[in-house]
């Protein structure tokens, strides 16, 4: 089993449009905190 990586903060930059894009009131939740929102990279096991 592969445990999950928590995406760098160089990461989560890069990530950050495509997460807003895709999760409406993502931008409105992470301006409104002083802490840094994780995002969780998963990925598919193969079968």
């Amino acid at each position: 089993m592969k445990i999950p990586d928590f995406a760098a903060s160089t990461g989560c930059r890069a990530l950050g449009p495509q997460v807003v894009k895709a999760y409406r009131g993502y931008a409105a939740y992470q301006h409104n905190t002083d802490r840094q929102i994780p995002l969780l990279i998963l990925e598919r096991r193969p079968r």
